[in-house]
């Protein structure tokens, strides 16, 4: 259940690459305004877990400075809420319409102006299927729809032929505390490679039946404790994981009180022990907060707008 007086915020780093990768770079305003029209069409939806789920920026706000969003995320397959008299102990359970889902929204801000690393500050109010794992792709997907054959440029290695060129965006965590320092009183489950697969190159596609998205690869570790030659060693297979095209590096582990943690990073960081679990805020309200709204709370996105 969601506080109604507090929400975590996280931040991440909105990385928008090229492909072909010697195609022009992208930059935030290339694509920003495409996804305005969208949105206020009412048709930045993406459907998901075979059309149960979606996400949906329902209202988009493009600043001077930054762009706010308020992102809807819907679950047919979630449970019916219950609710208890705390008098009597009665239980009423309320039942969904046909259609219906489970409902929440978070609230979404993005620096305009790029960091050193060519990246954007994108802040997120944590709910419920509003994680990384959901909103990372969920972007890549808009912003990749909006762009569709609005791009051409002088192709050298072929001629100087024209060629489309696409944005391929991706969420990173934004660090806050030395990740070697998370982990080096506690025990190393398991590694996990993500690489996501494009339309139509997946070896496991079978006659449009089948189609491959993403491709995980579990490993296994002998060394459950953290060592200074382990972190040479993990560096090395992130490498290689890079090199084959994972673009996700997943570390499990348990701290030492005994809580499971699983840290997530692209295989673009140069240095795994350097680098840190995701960078978190919280904002408390005088007022209750919404689980689901249509319309961006302005006190609580000028909160956020403070951390930026």
């Amino acid at each position: 259940m969601l506080d109604p007086y507090e929400r975590w915020v996280l931040f991440h780093a909105l990385r928008i690459n090229t492909r072909p990768e010697h195609a022009p770079i992208f930059i935030l305003n290339d694509v920003i305004h495409n996804l305005l029209g969208v949105v206020n069409e009412g048709e930045a939806i993406k459907m998901m877990n075979k059309e149960t789920a979606s996400l949906r920026i329902a209202e988009m706000y493009v600043r001077e400075n930054h762009v706010e969003m308020l992102i809807q995320y819907a679950d047919t397959n979630a449970t019916d809420p219950s609710f208890i008299n705390m008098e009597t102990y009665e239980l009423r359970k309320v039942n969904r319409l046909k259609g219906e889902g489970i409902a929440v929204s978070g609230h979404v801000v993005i620096k305009r102006e790029p960091e050193e690393d060519g990246s954007y500050q994108l802040l997120i109010e944590q709910v419920p299927g509003l994680g990384r794992s959901n909103i990372g792709p969920f972007f890549r997907f808009m912003i990749k729809a909006v762009s569709k054959d609005l791009f051409q440029f002088a192709d050298e290695t072929a001629n100087n032929s024209l060629k489309n060129y696409e944005p391929m965006a991706s969420l990173e965590d934004e660090p806050s505390v030395d990740f070697s320092k998370e982990i080096e009183e506690g025990i190393i489950d398991g590694i996990e490679l993500v690489q996501s697969i494009p339309k139509g190159h997946g070896e496991f596609d079978e006659d449009n039946f089948f189609v491959e998205k993403v491709r995980t690869v579990k490993i296994s570790v002998t060394k459950k404790k953290v060592a200074e030659s382990w972190w040479g060693t993990i560096n090395d297979l992130k490498e290689k994981a890079k090199r084959k095209g994972y673009t996700d590096f997943k570390i499990r582990y348990r701290k030492k009180e005994g809580k499971s943690r699983t840290v997530v990073m692209g295989t673009t960081v140069d240095d795994i022990a350097s680098s840190a679990v995701t960078k978190t805020e919280l904002i408390k309200s005088n007022y209750p907060l919404e689980q689901c709204t249509d319309t961006i709370d302005e006190v609580f996105m000028g909160e956020m707008l403070k951390l930026l």
